[in-house]
């Protein structure tokens, strides 16, 4: 097995917090519909598999309570969405891939982030041109970048979307030569809840209840 291989064997978990909750109204990494923050389920299942977990953030965000006692990575720049959250932490800790997740999925099991992680550790293990794996929504027929693991192989490709102001992930991922792909078998898992009417849909609570 080679260096790189080995680098790559080595795992952090980002959980994305810095998003603004413009649409939801309130700060989604404070929700907990089930009687536990979404960001603390999702903690404490990547700690499992990860070296360490963080929780990628904004500069204001580093102080507020909920996040107290964890480790965070500020984004380099602000106002990039996940896209600056996932290249502040390659390129801090760039000998480590990193297993990205949003941080508003409450209905994600430790089995669907388990599966990548041995995808992952079968993929790389023969190719280590790979710069990410990604499951591919069939469904929707597009890529889930909100649960994937990136390599620091793919800072250029992210840098050079940034530079074209491109800043979705999924279209990255879809046309990025070195991105493999797995089925997703439960689409309803990876459903994220971006607005109040998402939030009700996918979790049976009303967020003015709350």
């Amino acid at each position: 097995m080679s260096g790189n291989n080995n680098l790559d064997l080595k795992l952090n978990g980002l959980i994305l917090v810095g998003g603004k909750s413009s649409r939801m109204g309130v700060d989604k990494s404070t929700l907990a519909p089930q009687g536990q923050k979404v960001i603390y389920k999702l903690y404490d299942i990547l700690k499992h598999f990860c070296n360490e977990v963080y929780f990628s953030c904004r500069a204001s965000q580093e102080q507020e309570h909920h996040l107290e006692g964890y480790l965070k990575i500020k984004d380099s720049q602000e106002n990039l969405g996940p896209m600056g959250g996932v290249i502040s932490a390659l390129e801090l800790k760039s000998d480590f891939a990193w297993f990205v997740l949003a941080c508003d999925l409450p209905n994600i099991k430790a089995l669907t982030i388990e599966r990548l992680v041995k995808a992952w550790q079968e993929i790389i293990v023969s190719n280590s041109a790979v710069k990410a794996l990604s499951y591919w929504n069939y469904e929707r027929n597009h890529a889930e970048p909100l649960c994937a693991i990136y390599s620091s192989r793919i800072v250029d490709d992210i840098k050079d979307s940034l530079e074209n102001k491109k800043y979705c992930l999924a279209g990255l991922l879809g046309k990025t030569q070195g991105v493999k792909f797995i089925d997703l078998e439960d689409t309803e898992e990876l459903s994220n809840t971006n607005t109040p009417e998402e939030y009700l849909a996918v979790t049976g609570q009303n967020i003015k209840e709350l």
